[in-house]
C-alpha cells in the first residue's frame, strides 16, 4: 500500500516537472539578437548588421556603443544608447564625428519596458573594435600617390622614365608636330577653346549631312553585380547611388554623387563599374567630352561595351557655338 502511494506521489511530481518543462520551452523565448557585425564602410561612418530569430519577442531593439568591449551589465549601463529600432529592423549605421575606438551591443527592449541585459561575446556583443581615424582619407590618398610614383601605369609607355636624347634638326627641317594627349583627369574639369568662327562654319559645312542624320540614345547599361543589393561595403553605397538617382533618370545629381563616391578610393572593380555609370550619366547630361574620356578611361577592362558608347557619344557631339 506505501509501494502504491510513493509511486502515486512519484507520478505526480515527474509530471508536474514535464509540464513546467514544457511550458518554459515553448513561451520563454529569450529576446536575443544575433549574428552581430559592425565595419566601417566610410570616413566617419560604421555599419551595424545582426539578425533575430523567429520567435524573437520584444517592444524594441536597442543599438549601443561603447568605447571598450560590452562584457557586462556595467558596461552596458555605462554604454551610449544610439537608437531604439522596431523589432524588423536588422542594421543601422552610425555617423561618428570624433576618431577613436568603438564597440556596440544590440540588445531588446522587452515587452516590461526593461532591457534584456544577456550579453554574449560575437553574438550579440562585438568584441573586434571598429578604429576611425581623422586621416583615414588623407592616408589613403597618400597611399595612391606613393604607389603612382613606384608602380608605372599598365599602359604607360617607357619613355615616361627614361628621357630620350635630344634630337638636333638640320638648317631648313622642320620639326615633327607633337602627338595629341588627352588628360583623363583634368581634362573632366577644363572648358573648351575658343575656336575660330571660320572653322567652326567650315566644319559644320563639311559634316552638315553627318549631322542631319538620326542619332539613336542608347538606353542605359546597368551591371549584373549591380542590379541586387550588396548586403555591405563599397557595392552598397553604388547601388544605393544607382537606386535612387540614375534608375529614376536624375542623371545631374547622379554626376555629383557618383564623383563624390570616387573621391576616396574604392576597389578596382567597383572604381571601375561606377566611372562607367559616371560616363553614362555625363552622357544623359549631354557633356559629351566628359562622357568619352570616362569611357576611354575604362576601355581595357570593358573594350566592347565601352566602345559603344564612345561612338555613340561621337555621334551626339557638336562643336561650341
Amino acid at each position: 500500500m506505501k509501494f502504491k502511494k510513493f509511486l502515486l506521489i512519484l507520478l505526480f511530481f515527474s509530471l508536474n516537472i514535464f509540464l513546467t518543462f514544457s511550458q518554459n520551452t515553448t513561451n520563454d523565448v529569450r529576446p536575443i539578437c544575433n549574428s552581430i557585425k559592425a565595419e566601417q564602410v566610410d570616413v566617419n561612418k560604421v555599419k551595424l548588421t545582426w539578425s533575430t530569430s523567429e520567435t524573437f519577442s520584444a517592444r524594441k531593439i536597442v543599438v549601443m556603443r561603447a568605447e571598450k568591449p560590452i562584457i557586462n551589465q556595467g558596461m552596458l549601463i555605462s554604454a551610449n544608447i544610439l537608437q531604439e529600432l522596431s523589432t524588423d529592423t536588422k542594421e543601422y549605421e552610425d555617423n561618428i564625428q570624433d576618431s577613436g575606438t568603438y564597440y556596440y551591443a544590440v540588445v531588446a527592449r522587452t515587452q516590461a519596458g526593461t532591457l534584456y541585459n544577456i550579453l554574449i561575446p560575437s553574438v550579440n556583443a562585438t568584441v573586434t573594435p571598429v578604429v576611425l581615424s581623422k586621416d583615414f582619407t588623407k592616408q589613403i590618398y597618400k597611399d595612391m600617390q606613393e604607389q603612382k610614383k613606384t608602380e608605372p601605369e599598365p599602359d604607360s609607355i617607357s619613355t615616361m622614365t627614361v628621357l630620350p636624347e635630344e634630337k638636333i634638326y638640320s638648317e631648313g627641317q622642320m620639326r615633327e608636330l607633337p602627338l595629341p594627349y588627352l588628360d583623363l583627369i583634368d581634362d573632366l574639369y577644363k572648358k573648351p577653346s575658343i575656336t575660330n568662327p571660320e572653322v567652326i562654319q567650315a566644319g559644320k559645312e563639311l559634316s552638315m549631312e553627318y549631322q542631319n542624320s538620326k542619332k539613336k540614345v542608347l538606353l542605359p547599361y546597368i551591371f549584373e553585380e549591380d542590379l541586387i543589393s550588396n548586403p555591405e561595403g563599397d557595392g552598397y553605397y553604388l547601388f544605393k547611388i544607382l537606386k535612387t538617382h540614375f534608375i529614376t533618370e536624375d542623371y545631374q545629381t547622379s554626376v555629383h554623387e557618383l564623383k563624390k563616391f570616387l573621391s576616396i578610393y574604392r576597389e578596382p572593380d567597383i572604381t571601375r563599374r561606377a566611372a562607367f555609370y559616371l560616363g553614362e550619366a555625363q552622357y544623359y547630361c549631354r557633356r559629351y567630352r566628359q562622357a568619352i574620356a570616362m569611357f576611354l578611361f575604362v576601355e581595357d577592362d570593358l573594350p566592347v561595351l565601352a566602345r559603344k558608347w564612345i561612338d555613340s557619344s561621337l555621334d551626339f557631339y557638336k562643336l561650341d557655338k
